[in-house]
């Protein structure tokens, strides 16, 4: 008799139990099926380089629908309102850019996750002399069927007309170890062109041909990157081929287009860096 008793609670408390786990669960998805869809930008940054007169060049970029509600897309649409920076945009209207239409809004379709912010691009009203950037900010959802992530409101196009011609030219190299003052190189280089606007020299400190310390294998040299006149040294391997590595930033002249380059070189009992400046001949 005991036995018996026994079985009833324990199926009376298994029923109590499941009734609990799906009353939580409706809930759960009650709650889910009730939050706002959340748009941005997933990639915020778009870089555009042009060197010719191409005309207008009609170019898209995405708004997604990141998330939301119950992970389906919306059943009606989603309009999206946006805004120029005007305190971080360097570019001109009429001059890098057009809207490819007057309203300021994007509209993402019933179901679809993303739409897209229509520009011309005008590849001949590019400045030759620097970056300039569009900063676009998305500010709303129309009718509060939305929000707009914080961390995705904005997109920053960049403007690139400037292209560096480095490999054009032979340079009296001259290298500095700047903890001694010691000149490590000093002999003529030219600087070979990897990519647009990307090149790699022919010695890294006091290593490459020519130089102190020789040739100690590897692809001798480093890659740097040059937009309108700054230059970056991105982290690299020495030579690619070592575990120490190399980094830096530079300066181009623009009058004579000499090239100063600040390198650093890790190395176990300490780093090194070195000065060195390119020359034309």
């Amino acid at each position: 008799m005991k036995n018996l008793r026994l079985l009833i609670v324990i199926f009376v408390a298994s029923l109590l139990n499941t009734s609990c786990l799906v009353d939580d669960t409706d809930e759960t998805l009650e709650i889910a099926a009730t939050r706002p869809y959340v748009v941005g930008f997933k990639n915020g940054t778009a870089n555009l380089s042009y060197f010719v007169d191409e005309g207008a060049v009609p170019t898209s970029f995405k708004v997604d629908l990141i998330g939301g509600f119950d992970g389906t897309p919306s059943s009606t649409d989603l309009v999206l309102n946006y805004q120029v920076n005007a305190a971080q945009t360097t570019a001109i209207e009429g001059m890098e850019y057009d809207f490819a239409s007057g309203a300021r809004t994007i509209t993402i379709p019933a179901g679809s996750d993303f739409a897209t912010l229509d520009l011309l691009i005008n590849t001949g009203g590019f400045n030759l002399e620097m970056p300039t950037k569009l900063v676009i900010d998305l500010i709303s959802v129309t009718d509060d069927a939305g929000v707009v992530a914080a961390q995705n409101k904005t997109l920053t196009i960049n403007f690139v007309g400037c292209q560096a011609d480095f490999d054009q030219y032979t340079y009296n190299v001259q290298t500095i170890r700047v903890s001694t003052g010691a000149i490590v190189n000093n002999q003529a280089e030219t600087i070979t062109m990897t990519a647009t606007n990307s090149f790699r020299t022919a010695t890294v400190g006091q290593y490459g041909p020519g130089t102190s310390s020789g040739d100690i294998g590897g692809t001798n040299g480093y890659d740097f990157d040059s937009v309108c006149g700054v230059i970056t040294i991105p982290e690299q391997n020495l030579v690619n081929f070592y575990s120490n590595l190399v980094f830096g930033t530079g300066s181009v002249d623009p009058v004579t287009g000499t090239i100063t380059n600040i390198v650093t070189i890790t190395f176990a009992a300490g780093n090194r860096t070195y000065i060195t400046t390119y020359t034309r001949q």
